[in-house]
């Protein structure tokens, strides 16, 4: 969410443009082979200095840059490493999350988690060296960066450690105590991804935002997402709670409420999946009507913003 506009990634491997009404801008659906177009979107970010979209496409080892406000194709440029598993910006300067070197084993340059790049293709700063075992074990990461509002957050994946991102580096801001946090010898045994994430172990810190004196931040255990939220004022957690419902043979939507800060109010994405869940759950609750109007069959996602009490 930026410039006013909202940039979502879809399961169809197109980005879609709303303004804040929720009307769609542009849509850019380019999967192929020829210019302008990509094998996936592997990730993306949109860089407001330069008024662009930046798509990375892993397989293609390529940036392709789009027009912001209109996503017309500007340009590809090849972007042999790394090979980022997410991408964030902030004030024209690229963040990539570099969690694996296996495609590129012999430049040890790159052999770090963070790397940050003022033109996206140079890497000029580096932070966590790689540990190998870590490096080694594909676990599929949560989303390690946040946007609050001018502020960009990030968390290394099996760290409890949130950090603040800026042109000039970084600087460490809160430290979550998780409750039994995962020991680092289950990912030196690659143990089992989804017996982790089904274990007693907490694993997987992520979505950190800040409204007000409000931390919220995810996490997984026992199989279920777990959402915190922290009191900065007052020194105190004040709610964590399971937000998936594991039932036997029914689809289970994951609830992430939160995605983000925008303009003092923390922001969410509801899918059609978690709505159709809720309703079918819950018909008689007091829904608003955007909720209790809403067909999961053919509406967009909603975009919902909440206010946090000073």
């Amino acid at each position: 969410m930026k410039n006013e506009k909202i940039y979502v990634h879809d399961r169809l491997s197109r980005i879609i443009c709303y303004d804040m009404q929720g009307n769609v801008i542009y849509i850019i659906d380019a999967k192929g082979a020829g210019p302008g177009e990509y094998t996936n979107v592997n990730a993306f970010v949109v860089n407001e200095q330069n008024g662009e979209l930046v798509i990375f496409d892993n397989f293609r080892q390529s940036l392709l840059y789009y027009n912001a406000d209109n996503g017309a194709y500007i340009k590809m440029q090849k972007l042999g490493k790394p090979d980022p598993t997410a991408m964030a910006s902030l004030r024209g300067v690229y963040y990539y999350d570099n969690r694996y070197h296996n495609n590129y084993a012999n430049d040890t340059t790159l052999y770090y988690s963070l790397l940050i790049s003022k033109d996206g293709t140079c890497m000029e700063q580096r932070y966590f060296p790689h540990n190998e075992a870590e490096s080694s074990y594909h676990f599929t990461p949560g989303q390690p960066f946040s946007y609050n509002d001018s502020v960009l957050y990030y968390c290394k994946a099996f760290d409890s450690v949130v950090y603040e991102l800026s042109p000039e580096g970084l600087k460490a801001l809160y430290e979550i105590e998780l409750p039994n946090p995962l020991p680092f010898s289950k990912i030196e045994d690659k143990a089992d991804e989804w017996n982790l994430m089904k274990s007693e172990h907490s694993i997987g810190l992520e979505k950190i935002c800040r409204c007000n004196d409000l931390l919220y931040f995810q996490f997984s255990k026992d199989g279920f997402l777990q959402l915190g939220l922290y009191d900065l004022a007052q020194k105190k957690q004040i709610y964590c709670g399971k937000r998936l419902t594991d039932k036997v043979g029914k689809s289970v939507p994951v609830f992430r409420l939160i995605d983000g800060v925008y303009k003092g109010k923390f922001w969410g994405i509801i899918t059609p999946e978690t709505v159709d869940y809720a309703l079918s759950e819950e018909p008689n609750k007091d829904y608003p009507d955007i909720i209790r109007n809403y067909n999961p069959d053919t509406d967009n996602p909603i975009i919902a913003f909440y206010n946090v009490a000073k």
